[in-house]
């Protein structure tokens, strides 16, 4: 018996797909593998969390730090903000990062001028929680 071990999920997967074969639920192999291996490769390598300090060359600043999500896939890398819609996605993480970045100055500026109330109750939130978070820059 070999010592290697497939992470849970991929055993669960693995489990999964055997149960479908041994009840002939109408799954076809091809159709169950190809099923599996999506799943598979739709799930990130890499999960976890950093911190934004500043928002690059913009006139705008962080009054405090911000947690993001990254999530790191075979092609590409996903940077998050947990409280919002907002992600950008590059080639590594620091691309993704400040990628982010430009969206959360471009969603800042778009909400301010749409104005609280024109926005929905989300997008209403997602203003106050950027107008406690950013600030204009004095310099």
């Amino acid at each position: 018996m070999s010592n290697y071990m497939l992470p849970k999920a991929q055993r669960g997967d693995i489990i999964d797909f055997v149960r479908c074969i041994r009840a002939r639920r109408g799954c076809t192999m091809e159709r169950s593998l190809a099923t599996v291996v999506e799943d598979v490769f739709d799930r990130p390598l890499a999960i976890y969390t950093a911190q934004l300090f500043d928002l690059g060359a913009h006139p705008y600043i962080l009054l405090s730090p911000v947690l993001v999500v990254i999530e790191t896939y075979p092609d590409e890398v996903v940077a998050r903000l947990p409280f919002s819609d907002l992600y950008a996605a590059g080639k590594t993480d620091s691309q993704a990062l400040m990628r982010l970045k430009d969206e959360i100055v471009d969603t800042y500026e778009r909400l301010e001028e749409i104005g609280p109330d024109q926005l929905g109750p989300l997008p209403r939130e997602w203003l106050r929680t950027f107008r406690v978070l950013v600030s204009r820059s004095n310099g």
